[in-house]
């Protein structure tokens, strides 16, 4: 299931609950493709990665859950050279507790980079993206319950222009990849 932005749940404000939301990051995969290299220096290298996050959502006492519980991975990143952070991928599950607690995964789409040096020159070329980290919100529609973050930049990107301001950026350009012949 993929998140809409019309669906994203409001950040500014958690709403009271009964949860327990623990998430962390549990693998990165890498991989380096050398497209080109020379003896004095100059290369050509494609930079490839994906990232795992593994979390469990538990209830505390006995208290009943939303019926409508979800959970939500949003991938973000940083763009090169200009250091945009945009949204890259997301996903959502729901949350169906099995007794007291239920564990989800979530893997990230993967995401290049690429750095053309040349040595001779003193240029260095660096195009695609870095994962900057992930941020997983429980909700119940636009009821935001928990947020786990990466680190503070993630939350504090989500935050400033909005979460629903992101997912549409990423909706149009996932839209405008698809057109691409």
């Amino acid at each position: 299931l993929l998140c809409r932005a019309a669906d994203a749940p409001d950040l500014t404000k958690l709403a009271p609950n009964p949860y327990r939301l623990e998430a962390r990051e549990t693998a990165t995969a890498a991989s380096i493709a050398t497209n080109w290299q020379t003896d004095y220096g100059s290369y050509d290298k494609d930079f490839f990665r994906r990232k795992t996050v593994e979390g469990v959502v538990g209830m505390l006492g006995h208290a009943g859950g939303a019926p409508q519980t979800q959970a939500d991975v949003y991938w973000f990143a940083r763009r090169f050279p200009d250091g945009h952070v945009f949204i890259f991928g997301t996903e959502s599950k729901p949350v169906v507790l099995s007794g007291f607690q239920t564990k989800f995964a979530f893997t990230s789409p993967e995401l290049t980079a690429n750095v053309a040096n040349y040595a001779a020159l003193g240029i260095a070329d660096l195009s695609g993206s870095k994962v900057l980290g992930w941020m997983v919100v429980l909700h119940d529609g636009p009821t935001a319950f928990q947020v786990k973050a990466s680190s503070s930049t993630v939350e504090d990107a989500a935050h400033r222009p909005g979460l629903a301001a992101m997912l549409d950026e990423f909706q149009k350009a996932r839209g405008a990849a698809a057109r691409a012949p």
